[in-house]
């Protein structure tokens, strides 16, 4: 069985997308920066939010996972 990683849990739940900027695009929405920037911390993040099935869903999926963040 693998071991649940100790310490805090963050959940935000609520919007996820992409900002387009000039420079390129970056994953946003307030309760996701929360949970990524307490992920930096050492807490076990998790993003709950509704994404869709198409190209850019799946690569905000893969940005999460790089970071670290759970999604359900």
């Amino acid at each position: 069985m693998a071991k649940i990683k100790d310490g805090p849990k963050v959940v935000g739940i609520g919007e996820l997308l992409w900002d387009m900027l000039p420079e390129g695009k970056r994953a946003g929405g307030a309760p996701i920066n929360f949970v990524y920037h307490a992920a930096r911390l050492g807490a076990r993040g998790f993003a709950v939010s509704a994404v869709g099935v198409d190209t850019l869903g799946g690569e905000i999926l893969a940005e999460l996972a790089k970071n670290g963040i759970e999604h359900c």
